[in-house]
């Protein structure tokens, strides 16, 4: 039974990540992953952007506080490293939790594992926080076995116009968690229709650092 991915290609990828199936060549998609988020980031006049670069892909989202426009400006981009798995082209989607009036969400079919992802967010009010929501599936091959992957992330923020600088030292706007070496590991087996079973593994980080408001996880599902 595999328990672990090649040592080669676990020190590439550095990071709180977790893979998970739901393209089409899964005989049984499993549910997303959930992230979740400790903190809340908090956008100011003198902090109006952050940026988490890790060894999974690079997160960043600004915003011009105090615009009249009040809009969050997002980029999501997996790594070289796990680009480089993609045996397929991946499907995103992201969604907003917590906005009033119409519901914002934007869908990037078929695009490759490569691309830079971006999107921007208009009209966003004040002192309310909100829960940006992100996942790309695509097929994968480890080195070893062919799967299907989800990579999931969130992000939980608010705007705040009146927030003082002193008041946000703790919380630097780029950040970089290179350091973080994670191992895949058997969780589950899972049924399929046809009773053949499927492997499921979670990426198990050796350190899991904290991101103020920002999480990303999955699952890896065999074929």
């Amino acid at each position: 039974m595999i328990r672990h991915l090649p040592k080669a290609l676990a020190s590439l990828i550095t990071l709180v990540i977790v893979l998970c199936a739901g393209i089409t060549q899964a005989s049984a998609a499993p549910p997303t992953p959930t992230p979740a988020p400790q903190g809340t980031w908090v956008f100011t006049a003198s902090k109006p952007e952050m940026n988490a670069t890790h060894a999974m892909g690079k997160f960043g989202a600004s915003v011009d506080v105090g615009s009249s426009s009040n809009t969050l400006r997002w980029y999501f981009q997996l790594s070289s490293a796990m680009s480089a798995m993609a045996v397929s082209p991946m499907d995103c989607k992201a969604t907003l939790n917590g906005r009033l009036g119409s519901p914002y969400s934007d869908y990037h079919p078929n695009i490759p594992a490569s691309y830079l992802w971006h999107s921007s967010i208009p009209a966003l009010s004040y002192n309310t926080e909100y829960k940006l929501e992100g996942n790309c599936r695509y097929n994968a091959y480890t080195g070893t076995s062919y799967g299907n992957m989800v990579v999931a992330w969130a992000f939980r923020f608010k705007i705040d116009q009146n927030a003082k600088a002193a008041s946000m030292d703790p919380q630097d706007s780029t950040l970089d968690i290179n350091s973080t070496q994670i191992e895949f590991i058997e969780v589950s087996d899972a049924s399929s229709e046809d009773s053949e079973t499927s492997q499921v593994f979670e990426v198990v980080p050796t350190a899991n650092p904290y991101i103020p408001g920002y999480d990303i996880v999955g699952v890896l599902t065999l074929y």
